[in-house]
């Protein structure tokens, strides 16, 4: 007689092959069907090289683009430098050079009257210089306006000797002509 409640060894022995039996059918089964883990990683950079990819050709594009104008711009900065040596000076700065040259001649020719009467005029004079190169180069003539205005009041109101100034007036209203031309709009071409 044996007792329900121990295990037959004859019984213990047989669930552990049946056990035995379906683990490897199960691997088996297993073993069948695919494991799908996802992509590998191969996989994975290449998919991430391909959405890259076409930002970077772009990209790389771009760069020679602007490789390619930043050529043409040394070449038309070339260009404009070599048109402006050839032409000289522009007007204002000519104009605002013999003005200077004007005030410190009459100094030279009177020393008599002593350096206050030019001194004044002789320093406006300098920064007038300095301030047309400015105003050709950024167009704001306020501050050419206001030294031009200095050496005229000077030169219409000069007193101890009668002196000349007839071209020294002029050129300060040549020099007013060629400021206001810096501040003309542009023409545009065909119009």
């Amino acid at each position: 007689m044996s007792d329900p409640t121990i295990p037959d060894v004859a019984t213990q022995a047989e669930a552990t092959q049946a056990a035995g039996e379906q683990l490897a059918q199960q691997a088996a089964q297993t073993a069948a069907v695919p494991l799908d883990a996802g992509p590998t990683l191969e996989q994975i950079q290449q998919a991430q090289r391909e959405a890259v990819l076409p930002y970077e050709r772009a990209l790389q594009q771009a760069i020679d683009q602007m490789a390619s104008l930043a050529s043409q711009v040394k070449d038309l900065q070339a260009g404009v430098a070599a048109a402006q040596q050839a032409a000289g000076p522009p007007a204002v700065e000519q104009y605002a050079n013999g003005v200077a040259a004007l005030v410190k001649a009459h100094a030279d020719a009177n020393p008599d009257l002593g350096p206050g009467h030019f001194a004044g005029a002789l320093k406006a004079a300098g920064e007038l210089k300095s301030a047309a190169t400015e105003a050709v180069n950024t167009r704001d003539v306020s501050k050419l306006d206001e030294l031009r205005a200095e050496v005229e009041t000077w030169a219409k109101s000069f007193r101890g000797k009668h002196l000349d100034m007839s071209s020294l007036l002029a050129d300060l209203e040549l020099l007013a002509g060629a400021a206001s031309k810096l501040t003309a709009p542009a023409a545009k071409p065909g119009v």
